[in-house]
């Protein structure tokens, strides 16, 4: 028996022998205060991947059976929070970098920024893990400051000249330049291009406040990479919520 069985509970939280105080397990974590069972949190989490298009707080509460809609809320608001990407989610091998247009709004009152997608080649020659980047003005691109630049140092990068050139450069990274014509995209970042046009524009019908563009964008992304290994992503999503939640006020500076 363990230890951890030992301990008294009330409530069914556990007791602090020392001081008496009811502790849950979940105290100081992206859980707190979310009250669900195991069974229907794995529920919940397997659906927010599996959505590839996105997923709203409805959709979710009816797909993992949650009595709460406040509950579904709040893990959605966790599961785009806890996607972030990390050093081990850098791109590496050749990576195509490129960029496209996107809007966000009703057809009335639409607003055009850019997506810079970084996108790796994968050894069967598909479209293999990417990088998101949202840009709210249609030119000067940059990164995000507080965050790991998405591709490893030393990796053979493609890119076309311009305003993605400079942003690889700021970067120390010199990519190889390639003509194209302007209104097509590097082969490779095409379907990627395409599939994040197609996710905004379902997403909440394309009104998603633009100061959490960037926040979806990376649980899009988080999403893409892990595609082919569910149980992988699973737990490490899982892992990422069971650590002390982190602010990131950069990226809501977007307007």
């Amino acid at each position: 028996v363990s230890s951890f069985s030992l301990l008294p509970r009330a409530r069914g939280r556990i007791v602090c022998p020392g001081c008496g105080k009811h502790v849950s397990l979940t105290s100081g974590t992206m859980l707190a205060g979310i009250r669900t069972s195991p069974s229907k949190l794995m529920t919940a989490v397997g659906c927010f991947l599996r959505a590839v298009g996105g997923i709203s707080a409805v959709q979710l509460k009816r797909e993992a059976g949650l009595l709460n809609p406040l509950t579904a809320v709040r893990l959605i608001t966790n599961f785009h929070k806890v996607a972030l990407p990390d050093n081990r989610d850098k791109l590496r091998g050749t990576v195509h970098v490129d960029s496209g247009i996107a809007t966000l709004g009703s057809a009335r009152r639409s607003k055009a920024f850019r997506v810079v997608v970084a996108v790796e080649e994968a050894d069967n020659g598909k479209a293999g893990k990417m990088a998101l980047l949202y840009s709210p003005e249609q030119t000067g691109i940059f990164w995000i400051p507080g965050f790991p630049q998405p591709i490893m140092r030393g990796t053979r990068v493609v890119a076309r000249p311009g305003e993605i050139e400079g942003l690889l450069r700021s970067w120390n990274i010199t990519p190889e330049l390639v003509q194209v014509p302007e209104d097509k995209p590097l082969p490779f970042c095409a379907p990627v291009l395409k599939q994040v046009a197609t996710f905004l524009r379902k997403t909440y019908r394309g009104a998603i406040n633009p100061r959490k563009v960037q926040l979806y964008l990376f649980a899009l992304a988080f999403r893409w990479n892990h595609r082919e290994q569910p149980e992988q992503a699973t737990q490490e999503l899982i892992r990422r919520l069971l650590q002390k939640p982190q602010v990131h006020p950069e990226l809501y500076a977007y307007k």
